[in-house]
């Protein structure tokens, strides 16, 4: 049976499954295709290279960027928080305003499992280093706008923050693979200044050297031509087929410059590709 412990923020009572046996875990990510994940984002080292103050102009990210920080605790809907979002290895670019969201978890929900977010909800203050968002709360109108039924005070809780329309610059430590991006949080009351939880340090961006290749020469092959005319039906070292060339993707690398979309890993190594083989007769 999950335990639940109950204290008064802001004149309303909150619940936390803190000491639940399946409670939120407290951890920055990204949302991707609609879920938490906290596996990072890759990016190419190559869109570094250059002088440190050429890699620190370098803007990079976008709409389609969204990192997110998952409280431990479920907030109801009556009661404000703030919190402090702070960035090391990169800072905001003025290029974009970040959009802030609340994720909202069901009684039920746990881990990144959110129902829904609501927007518009929290004051936005971006720095370079850092955003500060306050006063979120949300009412049982803004709750129904979202498709969700119920009462701010019922069933639904304010569980994480969902930060999107990111852009980043001076991120010179991307050019190697040992500087990655990282997100830190507090969470706090709105009205006392108590602090709620910390969200350590975690990584949302790491850079990866390129994909690399290496070509290779194929095999030799006689033809066995013993018949007149000469014609001949095989290759007497090497069978029916001789291989000319093979290309094999020798190392793991990022495979694209933009946080646009998400970069994925190529994660294949060695797979050996036949380019042209001698057609069987």
């Amino acid at each position: 049976m999950n335990k639940t412990q109950f204290w008064t923020l802001s004149s309303a009572l909150m619940a936390s499954t803190a000491l639940a046996s399946s409670a939120n875990a407290a951890v920055v990510g990204r949302i991707v295709t609609g879920a938490f994940t906290s596996t990072t984002a890759k990016i190419s080292t190559t869109l570094f290279s250059g002088t440190a103050s050429t890699a620190n102009g370098v803007n990079f990210g976008g709409a389609g960027q969204t990192l997110a920080v998952m409280f431990t605790n479920n907030l109801p809907g009556a009661s404000k928080f703030n919190s402090t979002v702070t960035m090391t290895g990169a800072q905001f670019s003025s290029n974009t305003t970040p959009t802030v969201q609340v994720l909202i978890r069901n009684s039920s929900g746990s881990g990144g499992t959110f129902v829904t977010s609501i927007s518009g909800i929290c004051s936005v203050t971006p720095l370079t280093d850092k955003i500060l968002i306050g006063n979120c709360t949300y009412t049982s109108d803004q709750l129904s706008n979202v498709g969700v039924g119920g009462s701010a005070g019922g069933g639904y809780f304010m569980g994480g923050l969902q930060i999107s329309n990111v852009t980043f610059n001076n991120a010179s430590g991307l050019s190697g693979t040992s500087s990655p991006i990282q997100l830190s949080a507090v969470v706090s009351d709105s009205a006392q200044g108590t602090n709620i939880e910390t969200i350590a340090a975690g990584s949302v961006v790491v850079a990866q050297a390129p994909l690399t290749t290496t070509v290779t020469s194929g095999s030799t092959g006689v033809a066995d031509a013993t018949v007149t005319p000469v014609v001949f039906s095989k290759l007497t070292t090497v069978g029916t087929s001789l291989v000319l060339a093979t290309v094999a993707v020798t190392a793991t690398g990022a495979t694209g410059t933009d946080l646009a979309t998400i970069v994925a890993s190529f994660v294949t190594t060695n797979q050996v590709a036949t380019i042209v083989s001698w057609p069987s007769r």
